[in-house]
């Protein structure tokens, strides 16, 4: 899983807007798919779009 979560921040760092908006105001969830990665199972990954992210939170 270590893996998986470096390969995430990796993405994130490029593209702070990935992931889908959730009920919350600022915070986007990115699913990761456990089959796509060995020995991972699937996940939710909640981010915090801050004032630098380009989404607006309307």
């Amino acid at each position: 899983m270590p893996h998986t979560l470096k390969v995430l921040a990796d993405r994130l760092a490029n593209d702070p807007d990935m992931g889908e908006p959730s009920a919350l105001p600022g915070i986007l969830t990115v699913m990761i798919d456990g089959d796509l990665f060995e020995d991972c199972p699937a996940l939710a990954v909640a981010t915090f779009v801050g004032p630098t992210g380009s989404r607006s939170s309307t």
